[in-house]
């Protein structure tokens, strides 16, 4: 099979914050699926649909050449291109959604590193914050690992409440904390501003209601 190259714009980041780049670049919308990502001994480069903003720390904006596969699409699959959130090894979607077992089905298929398909039965609720699944395909389970900005997060879903729609914050955040600062995180949940600031700051006391995210 002859190998097919194309030049994208594409987001260099250092490994340690490739997941959670990854995930934001999904988010945006503007991660090129159908291009291969390549990699050397300190960096990732993402390809991406067209030229951005840089908001991630220590990445830059390059233009290269990527190995081109073209990919089944959601689409071409379910017809639609379904909502859905990836934490860890776990996608979460709608319960309620009358596709659900097809979408679930579909997202393993098209996330060879995704392992559960969750559905969300109801919102973010109660005292802790929390929400309940049902299994809708692949492993049963609601524990994972979480991989943010070189930071690695133990997550029960089902007893915690964690998004990761704030990675880009809090590198923000912790970017702006220096060695002489102590900090006090009154709502730590599971850590992930806490943990990261720890990086920099010179002291720092995290404090959570949740006795499993203590954990």
């Amino acid at each position: 099979m002859q190998i097919r190259y194309e030049r994208f714009w594409c987001v260099q980041v250092p490994k340690q914050n490739g997941e959670t780049v990854r995930r934001a670049l999904i988010g945006m919308n503007v991660l090129e699926r159908d291009a291969l990502v390549q990699r050397d001994e300190d960096y990732l480069y993402f390809p991406i649909k067209h030229r951005i903003d840089i908001e991630f720390p220590d990445a830059k904006l390059l233009h290269r050449d990527f190995e081109y596969r073209k990919r089944e699409t959601f689409e071409e699959i379910l017809g639609f291109t379904p909502g859905y959130e990836i934490i860890g090894d776990i996608a979460i979607i709608d319960a309620s959604d009358p596709d659900a077992k097809r979408i679930a089905e579909a997202i393993l298929l098209m996330h060879k590193n995704i392992k559960t398909v969750l559905g969300a039965l109801t919102r973010v609720h109660g005292e802790f914050r929390i929400r309940d699944f049902v299994l809708l395909a692949g492993e049963p389970g609601t524990e994972t690992v979480y991989r943010e900005y070189g930071c690695r997060y133990e997550l029960d879903l089902a007893r915690v409440y964690f998004t990761p729609r704030l990675a880009t914050e809090r590198a923000r955040i912790a970017g702006q904390v220096d060695r002489e600062d102590t900090v006090v995180d009154m709502f730590a949940g599971v850590g992930p501003f806490s943990i990261l600031i720890a990086k920099s700051a010179g002291y720092v006391i995290a404090i959570d209601k949740n006795p499993a995210a203590i954990e």
